[in-house]
């Protein structure tokens, strides 16, 4: 197989991955907004979670093992930050391995493809939902209108804030 083969084959398994992976969150109140980021807008405050293929910033992939990164955040709507900072809980090596999660697959066969995606969906409910949690219980719920900087940044189309006419 050459390198633009599996770079292909790659790119198709990751996105045949976020696929399943919006909806599974889909159940759990989140919408994709970009490529591999998804959000849910609840109690005053914007929960983030974001995908990242491992070594992407390294260039083709090596071999037909993807291995997968979860990431995530919480934003206050009128947060003027232009980029997304990644301050909840991700998935390095320390958190997976103790929790036992399972974040990689074989591009070629889809080996382990379904418990990759089983254990992301887990390391939401187990990982990210309590933290998500204790955010929004300590906010007053008050809705407030969403900043450009922050629409733009999690890719928020107006459809998605109710609070903002625009």
């Amino acid at each position: 197989m050459t390198q633009n083969e599996l770079t292909k084959l790659t790119r198709a398994a990751f996105n045949d991955m976020c696929r399943d992976f919006s909806s599974a969150l889909a159940d759990r109140g989140f919408t994709k907004t970009k490529t591999r980021l998804w959000i849910r807008i609840s109690q005053g405050t914007i929960d983030v979670i974001s995908l990242f293929r491992e070594g992407s910033s390294c260039g083709a992939p090596i071999g037909g093992r993807l291995d997968i990164r979860l990431n995530s955040s919480n934003r206050k709507p009128g947060d003027t930050t232009e980029f997304l900072a990644l301050i909840g809980p991700q998935s390095d090596v320390a958190r997976t391995r103790s929790g036992k999660y399972h974040l990689a697959f074989n591009v070629k066969s889809r080996h382990m493809y379904d418990r990759c995606l089983t254990d992301l969906v887990r390391f939401i409910d187990d990982e990210c939902e309590p933290w998500f949690r204790e955010i929004h219980d300590s906010t007053d719920g008050t809705s407030i209108d969403i900043s450009d900087e922050t629409r733009k940044a999690l890719g928020i189309k107006p459809s998605l804030w109710p609070s903002r006419g625009t």
